[in-house]
């Protein structure tokens, strides 16, 4: 691979990368996990020509990038104070589109936009089917998390364990969930399909006995599951003429040989570099590690021969698992008990308790002789909070944003309730956040009201995110920012928060946000029934919720109940109940964090079953 010499490198008409770098030696740039790992996958992937800064820091930096690696880059060195603001909120790493007003933030969204933006069209397939690999957010994608949280976290974890001796060894909970994730049937679409082709494909290789070593474990899955089949068709008593090419394929185990099926992804190649450094670490244990995680180290050998991954081996300086040279091996590693599911979203296993037919009765009279119950005020602008939307132009109007005709005149009602409410907030000169802004309907009319503001637009849905922008764009307005990150990535400061139906727990995480910049909020509240526990949030919110002995089960049984709200179903009141309790939670521990709070609705509150609004401002700004 030819080397590419540092290049300079400005804040030009083009989009930039920052990432954090610790100390620079002769051989080596010590980084934190998530730069190694950026950098990693734009090295495998031979994304050379973008710019990237390197932005000094004090984060930790465990990992060394040798110098000739970085060679390949444009790249150029960079203070922290020196970054644009926008940069300057966010966590790295981070692309700045000056041109767009954008800033991309998350190790899974910079690493989808480089391989989208790479000239070479080769590497577009490791984005998976439809490029939806990796596409969700970490809040939402139990795939997402595990590549850009979890493993990171366990590898940050590994090392500060090393380094404090007198800690107990233990086996890493993330290596043993993806071993037994990797034991779960191969979850894909068109399953059928990928079945037949795959047994084509085996076939043909066997014929021709032209595979290579790293197709052994497939070929032995395919035997299996082969022989598996003859001993059910053996048994069944259908007659041979049902038989037809797709039936024959059904009960065909595809081999897990990749993380998310037979397809090599982006996914491997991020946990790659933290799978790598833990079995590196583990190196002494390498009798419970065959033992516990066979499968894993099976993916493991696979990836590193890999044609991406096998020519960065030198470069990189990667000694394989292998060629690590232990004097003596040790057997004392404790492995910890995991819950046992997979890293499929849908894993029956994560399901939620039946709760169909359970009665919240009980929970809510706990609550109610608690002196908990929903108390409803006035929306700040009462029930005159239209809009005179003839006089606004096309762009701002939610008609405007690719909506269908039935959903338009219930959305103007839902957005005028939410602006007015923000509007009684707002003074000139103050930074207002729409989260999960979606296509801007609320952002983008916030900014043209009010051109004295600055509005930034949050929002991880990359085609939500190209509406909200080509509006601002029509509309010619130079206040108006965009953050395609999760909400968490975003640490500027900012004076009001806004969110219209943040689903499930995005709504507590709006408040969690702003109640750590001490701003005030205005939040719609959805989807109560996929309120959860989560590494950032949880419930119950309050602390006179917990007092009153309220459990998360229980809790959680009220969350289903809330969703009940659709118009003309038998349990409509109680669900309208519920939901009302779970928002007067929240109604609390903004209380509790001394705030001053309002419980109101949407106007009319007909525009929708979640109609619930809450708006709390600091008591300090009163």
């Amino acid at each position: 691979m030819q080397a590419r010499k540092q290049t300079s490198v400005g804040m030009g008409n083009c989009d930039d990368l920052y990432v954090e770098i610790g100390t620079v030696t002769e051989e080596t740039v010590e980084v934190p996990v998530y730069t190694y790992i950026a950098m990693f996958v734009l090295d495998c992937c031979e994304v050379y020509d973008i710019n990237i800064y390197f932005v000094k820091s004090n984060a930790s930096s465990q990992f060394g990038i040798p110098v000739k690696v970085t060679e390949h880059f444009k790249f150029k060195y960079i203070e922290f104070d020196d970054l644009p603001q926008n940069v300057k909120d966010s966590h790295f790493p981070v692309i700045h589109s000056v041109n767009s007003l954008t800033c991309i933030g998350g190790l899974c969204a910079v690493v989808r936009w480089a391989i989208k933006t790479n000239p070479n069209d080769s590497y577009s397939n490791l984005l998976g089917f439809r490029n939806g690999c990796l596409m969700a957010c970490s809040e939402n994608s139990i795939w997402t998390k595990f590549c850009e949280v979890d493993m990171p976290n366990s590898v940050n974890l590994s090392i500060d364990q090393k380094s404090n001796r007198k800690e107990e060894s233990v086996l890493p909970s993330d290596l043993l969930k993806l071993e037994f994730h990797l034991q779960h049937p191969v979850k894909t679409h068109n399953i059928l399909k990928r079945k037949q082709e795959f047994v084509n494909k085996m076939k043909s290789r066997q014929n021709n006995e032209s595979h290579s070593g790293e197709d052994v474990f497939e070929m032995s899955s395919l035997k299996e599951s082969l022989e598996e089949r003859l001993e059910i068709k053996k048994k069944s008593f259908s007659p041979p003429s049902e038989y037809t090419t797709d039936k024959s394929c059904v009960d065909i185990k595809l081999p897990h040989s990749y993380v998310e099926g037979i397809d090599f992804t982006i996914a491997d190649i991020i946990l790659l570099p933290s799978v790598h450094r833990l079995l590196t670490e583990l190196r002494p244990w390498k009798s419970e590690i065959e033992r516990n995680l066979p499968l894993l180290l099976n993916w493991y050998r696979r990836l590193l021969r890999n044609k991406y991954i096998s020519k960065l081996i030198d470069s990189w300086k990667w000694i394989k698992w292998e060629d690590i040279f232990i004097e003596t091996y040790r057997n004392d590693i404790k492995v910890p008990e995991i819950q046992k599911e997979s890293l499929y979203t849908r894993d029956p296993l994560r399901s939620k308790p039946r709760m169909r037919n359970r009665d919240p009765a009980e929970i809510i009279n706990k609550l109610t002789i608690a002196g908990i119950c929903p108390y409803y005020s006035a929306h700040p602008f009462k029930n005159n909070t239209s809009l005179k939307w003839e006089t606004l132009p096309r762009a701002v109007h939610p008609a405007g944003g690719d909506l269908p005709l039935s959903r338009i005149t219930r959305k103007c009602h839902q957005v005028e309730s939410i602006v007015t409410a923000v509007l009684s907030l707002a003074v000139p000169g103050n930074l207002i956040v729409d989260f999960c802004a979606g296509g801007g309907h609320v952002g983008i009319l916030i900014a043209y009201l009010r051109p004295s503001c600055k509005v930034i637009l949050i929002e991880n849905k990359e085609s939500s995110m190209d509406r909200a922008r080509a509006r601002a764009k029509e509309l010619q307005l130079r206040n108006v920012f965009f953050y395609q990150c999760n909400m968490d990535y975003f640490c500027g400061r900012f004076d009001i928060g806004v969110c219209l139906h943040a689903c499930g727990v995005a709504t507590d995480l709006v408040i969690r946000q702003c109640l750590s910049q001490n701003a005030s909020f205005v939040c719609c509240p959805c989807c109560y029934g996929s309120i959860k526990n989560s590494h950032l949030v949880q419930y119950p919110r309050s602390e006179k919720f917990g007092e009153c002995g309220v459990s998360y089960e229980e809790y959680q049984l009220l969350c289903h109940c809330a969703d009940r709200t659709e118009v003309a179903t038998p349990k409509v009141e109680e669900g309208k109940y519920c939901m009302s309790i779970i928002d007067t939670d929240r109604y609390f521990h903004a209380y509790e964090n001394n705030y001053d709070i309002r419980l109101t609705t949407l106007q009319p509150p007909s525009c929708t079953p979640k109609s619930n609004l809450l708006i709390g401002v600091p008591k300090s700004n009163n």
